[in-house]
């Protein structure tokens, strides 16, 4: 252990990968099938689907009175197969609500509809274009407009304030997001029930954002009430519970409690394994925070195992260049390569790190912070085994990258500067090291 030259920072869990079916909103109406559906349940998708599709066809040909009684009849048929106050018969309910209000529609009402839909396009695009100020100005005029036109009580106006406390959140007003997702919250029992998947959904938004901002105890009263509505709504081998869970996870973790954390996340991950398959993303996703977990548990064997058989799913993944798989791809190699040193397994560490050098290189370009520093943990593995010569270069020309796109004083660029004193004073060039560690700010000293 004395060989290394400096520690290496814990990458943090990640949060967030996979989509949950109920972040689809109102636009869920049947249970989750199984393989042991009768013919009869089977029987009952078929007429549901049939009836929904009419329902549809003769709102967009504006027959309200044949919309409305189709609807109804989706009413029985969702009450005799999950009963009255079962969310499927709530949402059909909803949707024959919708339906009698847009029969009184004014030809203004249709205006500021297609206004909507027009202004929801445009934030979308907003979002993606970076321009967050635009996008909320948007959602706030989606909203004035739905309590207009379905009044401020409504499940849609819901709907599109869930939206706004998610632009809020993405823009960092953490403080206004939490309000708006309790808004939400208190809208969403009054209107379904506490069993409901947009309640559950909303419940779910707002344990992430206090996960988020730090506000742990909140996060997991929030997440495990997610847990549980996600279990009686899903069931427990649900791969919404397994999101679920492992948000919750990670809120244990970031409260210190890493055993309740490493139970929890073994959860998520036999569900995810067990529903996606043992190459999936989000299984990774699982084994990513399970070994962080175990790495503060100092259960640095299993923290490889789950690690290593991470970056194994990842490296099939080699085509998806989606920003979540990068980013979890990256997290595990660095997490991998810290266990390595740790275990001073030198040459595992090596092979890591050249990959994770690879991977920021190809994702993110050879002039990013996160690429330098891929270069540095690289020239560690390489320090560690004494391999000097290879190791210099390496981590100069992490150095030219961070003296370009960080401050002098930036902490991860000093750290570089003090680790290269080091190889500096192993290579026999004392007086440049003392010169070098002289010139560095006098709090770099507390690094080791």
């Amino acid at each position: 252990m004395s060989r290394l030259w400096c520690g290496l920072l814990l990458v943090g869990l990640v949060v967030g990968c996979g989509k949950s079916k109920s972040t689809d909103e109102a636009s869920q109406w049947t249970a989750v099938e199984t393989e042991s559906e009768t013919s009869a349940a089977q029987s009952f998708s078929e007429r549901f689907k049939s009836l929904t599709e009419k329902a549809q066809k003769d709102e967009s040909m504006q027959r309200w009175d044949s919309a409305l009684k189709t609807w109804q009849s989706v009413v029985e048929l969702t009450i005799t197969e999950f009963g009255s106050d079962s969310w499927q018969a709530q949402n059909a309910r909803l949707a024959a609500k919708v339906v009698n209000q847009r029969k009184a529609f004014t030809e203004a009402d249709w205006a500021s509809l297609n206004q909507i839909a027009k202004d929801q396009n445009e934030a979308k695009q907003c979002l993606q274009s970076g321009r967050i100020d635009r996008a909320l100005e948007l959602s706030a005029g989606v909203i004035e407009r739905s309590t207009q036109l379905w009044g401020g009580d409504s499940h849609v106006t819901a709907n599109f304030q869930l939206q706004h406390a998610q632009l809020l959140r993405a823009a960092g007003l953490f403080d206004q997001a939490a309000s708006e997702l309790d808004r939400v919250i208190e809208k969403r029992k009054q209107i379904l029930s506490a069993t409901h998947p947009d309640y559950q959904h909303a419940i779910f938004e707002l344990g992430m954002l206090y996960s988020q901002i730090g506000q742990t105890d909140l996060a997991i009263e929030r997440l495990e009430q997610a847990c549980q509505a996600a279990e009686q709504i899903w069931g427990a081998d649900s791969n919404d519970l397994a999101t679920a869970q492992n948000e919750l996870g990670v809120a244990q973790f970031k409260r210190g409690d890493y055993d309740t954390a490493e139970s929890i996340l073994q959860s998520a991950a036999k569900i995810r394994r067990d529903k996606l398959g043992a190459n999936s993303a989000e299984y990774a996703h699982s084994l990513l925070n399970l070994g962080v977990t175990q790495m503060s548990l100092k259960q640095l064997d299993k923290a490889a195992e789950s690690l290593a058989a991470a970056d194994a799913i990842f490296a099939q993944e080699s085509d998806n260049q989606a920003h979540d798989v990068r980013q979890m791809q990256t997290d595990v190699l660095s997490n991998l390569g810290t266990v390595y040193l740790v275990q001073q397994e030198f040459d595992l560490a090596e092979a890591a790190f050249e990959k994770l050098v690879k991977v920021t290189g190809d994702w993110l370009g050879t002039e990013h912070p996160v690429y330098a520093g891929s270069l540095f943990k690289l020239a560690i593995a390489l320090g560690n085994q004494g391999k000097y010569e290879t190791a210099e270069p390496v981590m100069l020309r992490s150095l030219e990258i961070q003296r370009k796109v960080l401050s002098p004083q930036h902490p991860d660029y000093v750290r570089s500067l003090r680790s290269y004193a080091q190889l500096l004073e192993r290579t026999g060039r004392a007086n440049e090291a003392k010169e070098l560690m002289a010139s560095l700010p006098e709090w770099s000293k507390a690094f080791r």
